[in-house]
Parts: structure tokens; C-alpha cells; sequence
């Protein structure tokens, strides 16, 4: 076996003042992080219930069935995010009057004061946006919207799945046994997939 010769490639000594310079961060773009992370977790929240309510019971899909479980949903994330501020205001009281290097990244000292109150002005600024949105009937009702769209994305993936995996001839007694499937598809193998662990 032959084996080829690393060619030896001169490398520059770094230079950190050729970086470009990055922008700080702006509170305006704090709150839009927070609030589209807050969009998918609520989507996702309502998708799963969709999911659960309409296979598991006999009630036909309707909007206004969970606009009050979206607004639960995007205001359990408010409050979240005000629990936050609360702690972060509990670090600046205590990190005021500390001084030296931090032992650890959540350590924090009096040199740390204004990353602490722009973290503490996006929990409450991200607060006060997902009460406006819970309170804004065009984005909860696009939230549902997008959720049952997720939801049948989902469960028709499993169903075409099961189908798949399934090579069932159409005949009497396939028609007169299909109603006894689809329950089983519904109450066992629809229920399993929404029990079984993300990847």
C-alpha cells in the first residue's frame, strides 16, 4: 500500500481584527427569535391535541373548538417567559455586588449588568407579544390552522405508512372487515404513534 506525502500548507497566524464586525443583537430581534420558537411550540401543541380530540373522539374538526386551548397554550408560554424575568432580575440584584471572573457561564458579576437587563427586557418584551397574539384572533386562528395541517401531514403519513406495509386484496370480506380496521388504525396504531418518542 502506498501511502502519499502531506504536502505542508502554511498557515496565517489568526487575526481577529479581520472578522467582520457583527451587529449586536437588538431587542426588536430578541422578541422575533422568541416569538417564532413560541409559534412552533404552540403549533405543536394544538397539532398534538387536534390529533388526540379528532381520532379519539367522534367530534368533526372545527376552529373555534381550540381557540381556547391555543390561548392557553400561548399563554402558558408568557407566563414562562415572565418566570424568567423574575430570575434574571434575581441574578442583577445578587451580580451587582460581585466582582472578579465568573467560576462558571452562569455566574455572574456587576461586569454583566447590561447583558442581564437586555435579557430581562426580551423575556418581557416576548411576554407582552404572546399575550398580544393570544389575544389577536387572526393569529390564533391561523395557528389552529396551521396545526391541522401539520396534524393531517402527520397522521396521513402513518396511515399511508400502515398501507404500505400492508398488501390487503379488495374483496367481500375485506370491505365488510374495513370498518373494524379503520377502528383499529384509530385506537391502536394512530394512538401508539402519538405516544412514541420523537427522533
Amino acid at each position: 500500500m502506498w501511502f502519499r506525502r502531506r504536502r505542508k500548507v502554511a498557515l496565517k497566524p489568526f487575526n481577529e481584527s479581520a472578522l467582520p464586525l457583527r451587529e449586536p443583537l437588538t431587542l426588536e430581534d430578541a422578541t422575533e427569535e422568541g416569538l417564532m420558537l413560541a409559534d412552533y411550540a404552540n403549533r405543536m401543541t394544538v397539532k398534538n391535541r387536534i390529533e388526540v380530540e379528532v381520532l379519539g373522539g367522534d367530534d368533526t374538526y372545527a376552529v373555534d373548538h381550540y381557540v381556547d386551548a391555543a390561548r392557553e397554550a400561548i399563554e402558558a408560554l408568557a407566563q414562562e417567559s415572565e418566570a424568567v424575568a423574575d430570575r434574571i432580575a434575581e441574578e442583577r440584584r445578587w451580580s451587582e455586588s460581585l466582582v472578579g471572573d465568573a467560576e462558571h457561564v452562569h455566574d455572574y458579576r456587576s461586569a454583566d449588568r447590561s447583558n442581564l437587563e437586555f435579557r430581562l427586557s426580551a423575556a418581557l418584551a416576548l411576554a407582552d407579544k404572546l399575550r398580544e397574539r393570544a389575544h389577536d384572533g387572526a393569529y390564533v386562528e391561523d395557528l389552529i390552522e396551521r396545526a391541522r395541517g401539520d396534524a393531517w401531514r402527520e397522521i396521513s403519513a402513518a396511515i399511508e405508512g400502515v398501507l404500505d406495509r400492508r398488501n390487503i386484496p379488495v374483496d367481500a370480506e375485506y370491505k365488510r372487515e374495513r370498518a373494524g380496521r379503520m377502528r383499529k388504525l384509530i385506537t391502536e396504531d394512530l394512538e401508539a404513534l402519538l405516544i412514541a418518542p420523537r427522533q
